[in-house]
């Protein structure tokens, strides 16, 4: 049976040396790796190709703008917990300016709010594919919200409008990972195939939730004077516990869009099949 020969560029996964023309049967000649290994490397056989469909393009960019538009919309947390710092820690003026740039939070949900609108209504396909039109209707009206409760004014009733306004976002974006997720081998190899959304989901209610309590503590002392050092430290307290689930939630959204670019970057240049980079003697005579 004639050797199969490497009938495109392919470089070798050591060296980066052109193995183009070379036997797939043979080594390097530059370093003397098994070309072999350097094709199995270039090769993405785990990707399932039934996710060939038309509007998968556009799915992948859909999931990246929302993703992002997730992470950016974290910041109407963030008002709230910089502000808390600003007050409690007594931040010397290096700080102060640095979180007041950060209190700026709002306005980065807005914009980010606005990007997973536009990515839920208009960039995902019109189709109701494995439920595309469940997680359109739900995209779009959870970064709706999340778009209203960023033009509120901080109170309890805004922070837990803000926190269900991002779960029923994470809930859209959810399926569409499981869509297109398959389609990344650093996705799957990265053992990331079944994102955390629990744990981002957890990390959200603990911020809204325990940021929203904190921010109506403070009432409470003119009703119960005789309390107000036990309200001053579970409002402590309770910040704390907003701050470390803000932060948890925050470094998970980062991962969740580096994760959507890993998803976008296999959709939009996939991996070659084994017959359009090897031939044989054979074929080219």
């Amino acid at each position: 049976m004639p050797d199969p020969i490497i009938r495109r560029t392919l470089l070798c996964s050591v060296c980066r040396y052109d193995l183009e023309g070379l036997s797939a049967r043979g080594n390097c000649p530059e370093c003397g790796h098994d070309i072999v290994a350097s094709l199995a490397a270039r090769l993405d056989l785990g990707a399932r190709q039934a996710l060939e469909f038309p509007g998968a393009r556009r799915m992948a960019w859909a999931l990246t703008l929302a993703a992002v538009g997730a992470l950016a919309g974290t910041g109407i947390l963030a008002t709230a917990v910089f502000e808390f710092i600003s007050i409690r820690a007594n931040a010397p003026t290096s700080a102060t300016i640095l979180i007041n740039v950060l209190r700026s939070g709002p306005t980065v949900a807005l914009v980010g709010a606005s990007i997973g609108f536009v990515a839920m209504l208009g960039v995902l396909p019109w189709t109701n594919r494995d439920g595309m039109l469940r997680c359109r209707v739900l995209g779009t009206l959870g970064f709706t919200l999340w778009i209203v409760a960023a033009l509120e004014q901080p109170s309890l009733g805004w922070m837990l409008g803000a926190t269900g306004a991002g779960a029923i976002a994470l809930i859209a974006i959810a399926p569409l990972f499981k869509q297109l997720g398959p389609r990344s081998r650093v996705y799957r190899s990265r053992q990331t195939a079944a994102q955390p959304f629990n744990a981002l989901l957890l990390a959200l209610f603990g911020a809204g939730s325990c940021g929203g309590l904190a921010n109506g503590l403070p009432s409470l002392r003119k009703i119960t004077p005789a309390l107000a050092d036990t309200i001053e430290l579970a409002s402590t307290v309770l910040w704390l516990t907003a701050t470390a689930c803000a932060a948890t939630l925050v470094f998970g959204l980062l991962y969740l869009v580096v994760n959507a670019v890993w998803i976008l970057c296999a959709v939009m240049r996939p991996a070659p099949d084994a017959d359009s980079i090897l031939g044989s003697d054979e074929h080219d005579e």
